[in-house]
C-alpha cells in the first residue's frame, strides 16, 4: 500500500510538471509580438514551436494589428500565414528568442514579397517611474520606397522628434509627457528631404482630463508604425502597437 502511494504522488507530481512546462511556468518566458503591416494582406496566423495553427477569427491578425504569443524562450520556430493562402508562408524562420526576453517582429512589404524586421523590446515596469507622468513611445519606419523620413510634433519643426529615419529603421523608447493638460499628440511624418508631409498620426488618450477616465497610455510602451508605398498604391499609413 505504502509503494503503491508513493508510486501515485510521483505520477501527479510528472504530469503537473508537464502541465506547468506546457504553459511555460517552469521555463525562461520569451515574448513576441507579431505585427501585419502588409497593406492588403489578409489575416495573419502564426504557428510558434510546431503549435498547430489556428485559423479562427479571433486568432487572426488583420491589417494594422498585432497579437502577443508567450512560450518557453530559446531556439523557437515561427511560420506565419495567411488565412487566404494556408499553403505558402509569409515567414518562415527559426529563432534564438531567449528566456526573460520580449521582441516584435514586424511584417511588412506586401504578401507577394514581404518584408521583415525583428527587434529585441526593452520594457521597463511603471513602478521604476512612479512619480512622472509619461508615456513610452517609438518609431518604426515601413514605408516602402521612401526616402528617410522626420518626425515632428504638429506645431514644432520638422525633425524635432527624429531627423531622419531611414526605410525599417526603429527609434529606441522616448518618453513623452502625459499629463492633464496634454489631450493628445499630432505626429507629422514628413520627406526628410524636401519637408513635404507624407502623413499625420493623432494619439488620443493622452490624458481624459477627467477623474471617472483612465488615462489609457500612462507609462505604456508604444509603437507608431508608418508603412505603406511611398509612391503608387497604398498611400501611406500609420498605426499603433502597445507592447506592453
Amino acid at each position: 500500500m505504502k509503494q503503491l502511494l508513493i508510486i501515485l504522488i510521483a505520477g501527479c507530481f510528472l504530469y503537473s510538471c508537464k502541465k506547468d512546462q506546457a504553459l511555460g511556468l517552469l521555463s525562461n518566458v520569451s515574448s513576441l509580438n507579431v505585427i501585419n503591416a502588409i497593406p492588403g494582406s489578409s489575416g495573419l496566423v502564426t504557428n510558434i514551436n510546431n503549435r498547430l495553427l489556428n485559423y479562427r477569427t479571433g486568432s487572426q491578425i488583420a491589417y494594422g494589428n498585432y497579437k502577443l504569443y508567450n512560450f518557453a524562450g530559446g531556439s523557437t520556430s515561427v511560420v506565419v500565414k495567411q488565412i487566404a493562402d494556408t499553403i505558402n508562408s509569409v515567414y518562415t524562420n527559426t529563432l534564438n528568442l531567449p528566456g526573460y526576453t520580449a521582441h516584435s517582429l514586424f511584417l511588412s512589404g506586401t504578401a507577394i514579397s514581404p518584408d521583415t524586421l525583428l527587434v529585441e523590446d526593452h520594457l521597463t515596469p511603471a513602478s521604476s517611474h512612479p512619480n512622472d507622468s509619461v508615456t513610452h513611445i517609438r518609431f518604426v519606419n515601413l514605408l516602402v520606397g521612401s526616402n528617410p523620413v522626420s518626425i515632428n510634433i504638429q506645431g514644432s519643426p520638422a525633425g524635432s522628434v527624429q531627423a531622419s529615419q531611414s526605410y525599417k529603421a526603429i527609434t529606441g523608447f522616448t518618453d513623452f509627457a502625459a499629463t492633464s493638460a496634454i489631450p493628445s499628440y499630432v505626429f507629422e511624418f514628413r520627406d526628410a528631404g524636401t519637408g513635404a508631409l507624407l502623413k499625420s498620426y493623432t494619439l488620443t488618450g493622452v490624458n481624459r482630463a477627467s477623474s471617472t477616465t483612465a488615462n489609457t497610455i500612462l507609462f505604456k510602451y508604444l509603437t507608431i508604425v508608418l508603412d505603406g508605398r511611398a509612391t503608387g498604391s497604398p498611400d501611406p499609413n500609420v498605426f499603433l502597437v502597445n507592447n506592453f
